[in-house]
């Protein structure tokens, strides 16, 4: 059935709902088969054929489950079914492993970040924007977020900490209890004439543009570039 949910319309900064058609079967099968597990787990047997990983081997899947916020639209929708069978793919390549090179695969269920996927998915923009408000100083940034993985879980002298399914969780301090709560009543009190009180929405901007070379503040975009290279 058709999804209706809040979002930003990123060309004029307004809050609209928007509607959701439901994916088709081929396009649920499509999105499993580009975001789920096929892919790691044809590179990791044929690496094992090929005797090409070390015993110890750890192996990772980045991933993302979201708050309550978004769940119709990015867990329980089509996208989920490519997250969740990536998790079935983690189970079985960690099983295979073991056995094979003592080794481990595990998913990492990582903390929302601004990329060019997540803006073009409903609801998200929006979402970031309000969690970006809420989190201020508490937040990490994508490099602290990752040397807290290798420190606390996968050094070589480290057990990761799992959740019931297996997986590594560094989403914690989005999911707290106190910060869900807030993003919750502001999700539901949010307009376009109250956006930038409640939410972040130049900083959503910002770290987009960001991710291709703009709005840096270390480089000089008037400089004339010399486009000509020799190789």
């Amino acid at each position: 059935m058709r999804h209706t949910t809040k979002t930003i319309d990123l060309s004029n900064s307004k809050v609209i709902n928007k509607e959701v058609e439901p994916a088709t079967i081929m396009e649920i099968h499509e999105t499993v088969k580009v975001m789920g597990g096929s892919d790691w787990e044809l590179w990791i047997n044929t690496l094992l054929e090929e005797d090409l990983i070390n015993s110890n081997c750890r192996t990772l899947a980045y991933s993302y489950i979201g708050s309550k916020a978004t769940e119709k639209i990015y867990r329980s929708g089509t996208i989920g079914a490519a997250k969740e069978e990536l998790e079935k793919t983690a189970i079985y390549l960690n099983e295979k492993l073991q056995k094979q090179v003592n080794g481990n695969a595990w998913v990492c269920v990582n903390k929302a970040l601004v990329t060019q996927a997540s803006s073009a998915i409903p609801s998200i923009p929006l979402y970031l924007s309000l969690l970006f408000k809420i989190l201020k100083i508490r937040d990490e940034s994508c490099i602290e977020q990752i040397l807290r993985l290798f420190n606390n879980h996968i050094a070589t002298d480290k057990l990761p900490l799992l959740d019931n399914e297996k997986r590594i969780r560094l989403d914690d301090i989005e999911l707290e209890p106190d910060v869900q709560q807030e993003l919750l009543q502001r999700w539901g009190n949010v307009a376009t004439e109250n956006l930038h009180t409640l939410g972040d929405l130049d900083k959503f901007k910002n770290d987009f543009l960001k991710l291709f070379g703009f709005n840096i503040s270390s480089i000089d975009y008037n400089k004339p570039v010399d486009i000509n290279v020799d190789w």
